[in-house]
């Protein structure tokens, strides 16, 4: 089956970065190539921890220890 999904590159969150995300990661899909999306699911997965750490020490006014913030994620799973 083909499902086709229609957005406008202009519409949508981070300046239309999410579009360009989005693109790469469906070339890579149907291309079966992972270099396609420009990073590994490992360093995706450290960069979205690392955005939650700041957004948790923006929120909380605290500076956060990665290493503890890493810890703490495994103890709420």
């Amino acid at each position: 089956n083909i499902i086709v999904v229609v957005y406008s590159a202009c519409s949508g969150g981070h300046g239309g970065g999410d579009y360009g995300l989005m693109s790469a990661f469906l070339e890579a899909v149907k291309a079966n190539d992972q270099k396609l999306v420009g990073c590994t699911p490992q360093e995706a997965l450290q960069s979205h921890i690392l955005v939650f750490a700041a957004e948790h020490a923006r929120k909380s006014s605290q500076v956060v220890d990665l290493k503890d913030y890493v810890l703490s994620l495994d103890k709420n799973v």
